[in-house]
């Protein structure tokens, strides 16, 4: 088995998902970091066997919210127990998750709030930084 990993932060669905697949086929072991539950988690969990039964690669994926600091501390003291973490290859951030709402709009109660702007730059653009 490769030695050679990946984190994807958002691996569930979507970029990521399909980033995930990628580096799988390249032989790749992938850490990955969703937020899913009821059926949507068991979903994640048929995805992580498919990929390490289709590619013969590790995969190892955390349940959590990857814009809070606990969760990111755990995925960080498992990938430091490996063992040779300095292999981690690459760090994708594909989080997708915030406010769909309009910055302008006639009605202001249709708009985004600070609030909300917070927490969508949070998930999306700050938790790449922290």
């Amino acid at each position: 088995m490769s030695k050679k990993y990946v984190l994807i932060l958002g691996v569930s669905s979507g970029f990521g998902k399909e980033i995930a697949i990628g580096y799988a086929k390249k032989g790749y072991n992938i850490y990955g970091v969703h937020l899913d539950m009821g059926s949507a988690g068991d979903a994640v969990k048929l995805f992580k066997t498919e990929l390490e039964k289709k590619y013969q690669i590790r995969a190892i994926f955390f349940n959590g919210n990857a814009a809070a600091d606990e969760t990111r501390k755990g995925v960080l003291e498992v990938i430091a127990k490996t063992e040779q973490p300095h292999l981690l290859h690459s760090l994708v951030h594909s989080l997708a998750f915030g406010a769909l709402k309009p910055f302008i709009a006639a009605d202001h109660s249709e708009m985004m709030t600070k609030k909300q702007v917070e927490m969508t730059m949070d998930v999306m653009a700050n938790s790449l930084v922290y």
